[in-house]
């Protein structure tokens, strides 16, 4: 991974989304823990992500990581606890050594 400082990294706590039966009818998607991984998080707030994504911008963060992290774009995380996640995946990219995660802001 492009050498970051340990001092700038900040635990990222990584939630699967997954169906389980519902307490009404079928199924029912949840998001459970599944790990914590060590990340630069940044505020995603530059020009090509703001014409891509427009006002929503303000809402996202950028997460660079191992590209091993297992961070996917049906993921969800958390930069506070592993209750419930805050931020839901909306890109991934990768690179030869680390991978760049655009999250949105849960509004819940």
């Amino acid at each position: 991974m492009a050498r970051l400082l340990q001092r700038d990294l900040r635990p990222v706590y990584v939630f699967e989304n997954r169906e389980q039966e519902s307490d009404y009818v079928g199924t029912e998607t949840v998001s459970v823990y599944v790990r914590t991984v060590s990340a630069n998080v940044q505020p995603a707030e530059n020009k090509i992500t703001a014409e891509a994504f427009g006002q929503s911008v303000y809402d996202m963060m950028r997460i660079i990581c191992p590209k091993d992290s297992g961070i996917g774009e049906l993921c969800a995380v958390s930069f506070t606890d592993t209750e419930q996640p805050t931020h839901e995946v909306t890109s991934v990219s990768c690179y030869r050594d680390h991978m760049i995660v655009l999250v949105k802001k849960v509004h819940g």
